[in-house]
């Protein structure tokens, strides 16, 4: 009896402790924690400095904002966060000019008790909004949103003054000083006052730069040395910034504070304890943890799909193990930008769009990108307003599937099968690009490409840095272009091709087309939606028309997870997400035994 009474313990203690290889033995495997990895550290936590992936992940999970965007709904949708409801908005009389209104409430909502908040329960106020938007005009923090609210009356006299003002972490008070446009509403209301309509307002308060912040945490970081806002955020949202071993990981923990009902759920936001990021830079090392069990969803790269998808679809060992495949349309574009000054290209349409025809960009896909990209029909990208899905524009101006027309194309260029009558040779074009890995057979592939059709194809390769400069300075004849949204909306690719923006460096390609700035200048203030649409057509046709871009792709995320992990719904700009998330600890803990067993 005892030697049935040992081996039954030892069978217990084999099959119910956590496998020997598990690197979250502090972790308590019954709760709902969410694990991740992160394939570097954030740049900063500070909500108005944030423009990097990583930092803005974070961010936008720790914070709330007055608004986010739809779970569900497609094209995306807008809805309140803080904010109780919809904006008001209008035209009034402020000081004997026409003003135009942007103003809404906020909801009874708190902090999580941070260090610099007395480790109190503290409510979030209307003047922690504005903090922030005074924050924005700061130019010395180099803040990430500056650009959107340069029409809120007073805002750049704001930022002139505090360029001569000390700096935040040495005089707080600084803000002390109110923006002429930006008042409270009320007791729990703001008021933005815009020189005119500028739809660009609500998307900031869209974005993870428009949190809130404590002035109370200033202060605290102008007398604590070692407190930085890089480093310390405020979690006003549905987790709090718990542990950040630098380098190791980062935790997140549900803030008990945080109050939030969804349509889609039955259970309150969020929906998990725990987030726990592992930083993990090897891919390798990423793609092993998964098969262990031990992250619970990964993106996939171009050598983990080779082994993962049968063409676009899981393949049939992985569908057995119970892992689900989930893509998303990234709000990206990428293409080929020409120099409008380059004597060559410059007046030369017909050479533009015969590169953009030879470029084979199905094949390109096909066969560099594994089908982690669809080809781009225009600058918009999918699912947003603007996107050209089958539209008769892609027939009158054809930007692929039109190699039969490069010949005709070429002789209209004056340049007869890609030769040069003046000197008799093949016309030579030069292709800025930047130098790395795998590289170098997608260039020979553009190279190949042209040259079927008689085309000279130089790639000049550069570091990143001098990559970017060369863009930036216009010294290219040629070079990779690509443009991701910072919001939404089609008027933050549009902006690209504004002449007045050329100047800023937006404007690479030195488009100039007088009736497009027009345009531009209408949508910036249109909110019809069918004025909007007939402005945003047009503009599109001027754009595919002159085609100061051969625009090539957009990308897609393929990810993984496992079964125990729930409601993993895409979104194309992945704020805010993991409150929406659903772990089966139990599952996952069996599964756990089962893939590690030894």
């Amino acid at each position: 009896m005892k030697n049935i009474i040992l081996i039954l313990s030892l069978f217990f203690l084999l099959f119910c402790r956590k496998p020997l290889n598990n690197p979250y033995n502090d972790v308590d495997p019954k709760k709902k924690v969410l694990f991740s990895a992160l394939t570097d550290e954030p740049r900063t936590l500070d909500i108005v400095r944030a423009t990097d992936s990583i930092s803005i992940t974070i961010l936008s999970n720790i914070t709330a904002t007055p608004y986010q965007y739809d779970y569900k709904k497609r094209p995306l949708t807008i809805i309140p966060l803080l904010a109780t409801g919809e904006p008001e908005t209008g035209y009034k009389v402020y000081k004997n000019q026409n003003v135009y209104y942007f103003r809404f409430k906020i909801r009874e909502s708190y902090y999580y008790p941070e260090k610099c908040l007395n480790n109190e329960k503290r409510k979030i106020l209307v003047e922690d909004l504005i903090l922030t938007i005074k924050r924005t005009a700061n130019r010395k923090i180099n803040p990430f949103a500056y650009p959107l609210l340069d029409n809120i009356l007073g805002f750049l006299e704001y930022s002139e003054y505090l360029e001569k003002q000390e700096s935040e972490k040495v005089n707080p008070h600084i803000y002390d000083k109110e923006i002429e446009g930006v008042k409270k509403w009320g007791e729990d209301g703001i008021e933005v006052l815009l020189k005119k309509v500028d739809p660009r307002i609500k998307y900031f308060f869209a974005m993870t730069a428009s949190s809130p912040i404590p002035k109370e945490c200033l202060i605290y970081a102008s007398k604590e040395k070692d407190f930085l806002l890089d480093h310390h955020p405020i979690s006003s949202g549905a987790f709090y910034l718990y542990e950040w071993k630098r380098n190791q990981r980062m935790i997140l923990k549900k803030n008990p504070n945080y109050l939030e009902s969804s349509e889609y759920f039955q259970e309150p936001l969020p929906r998990i304890d725990e987030v726990y990021f592992t930083v993990i830079r090897s891919g390798p090392t990423i793609w092993t943890l998964f098969r262990q069990g031990y992250l619970d969803r990964i993106g996939l790269n171009q050598d983990t799909m080779q082994q993962v998808l049968d063409g676009t679809v899981l393949s049939e060992k992985y569908q057995k193990m119970g892992i689900v495949l989930t893509m998303a349309k990234e709000p990206v574009t990428y293409g080929w930008v020409f120099n409008l000054d380059d004597p060559l290209v410059k007046n030369n349409v017909f050479l533009r769009r015969a590169v953009a025809c030879a470029l084979d960009i199905d094949e390109l896909i096909y066969r560099f990108f594994r089908n982690r990209a669809i080809p781009a029909n225009g600058l918009i990208p999918p699912e947003m307003e603007g996107y050209l899905e089958d539209d008769p524009l892609l027939k009158k101006y054809p930007i692929r599937n039109c190699k039969e027309q490069v010949p005709m194309l070429l002789e209209k260029a004056g340049y007869p099968k890609g030769i040069d009558p003046k000197t008799k040779q093949s016309i030579l074009l030069r292709l800025t690009a930047v130098a790395g890995a795998g590289g170098t057979a997608v260039y020979q592939f553009y190279t190949e490409s042209l040259a079927k059709y008689g085309i000279q194809l130089k790639v000049d390769l550069y570091d990143a840095p001098t990559f970017f400069e060369k863009r930036h300075k216009r010294e290219f004849q040629l070079a990779g272009w690509g443009w991701g949204a910072d919001y939404p909306d089609p008027q933050n690719f549009f902006q690209l091709f504004y002449s007045k923006n050329i100047e800023t460096g937006y404007n690479e390609a030195g488009y100039k087309n007088q009736e497009f700035d027009q345009l531009y200048e209408q949508l910036l203030t249109e909110t019809r939606p069918e004025k909007r649409k007939a402005i945003i057509t047009r503009m599109n046709e001027l754009l595919l028309r002159d085609l100061p871009v051969a625009f090539t792709f957009h990308p897609i995320t393929f990810s993984i997870h496992w079964p125990w992990v729930e409601n993993i719904l895409p979104h194309p700009l992945d704020l805010n997400q993991l409150k929406y998330r659903n772990i089966d600890p139990q599952l996952r803990f069996k599964k756990w035994i089962e893939l590690n067993s030894f």
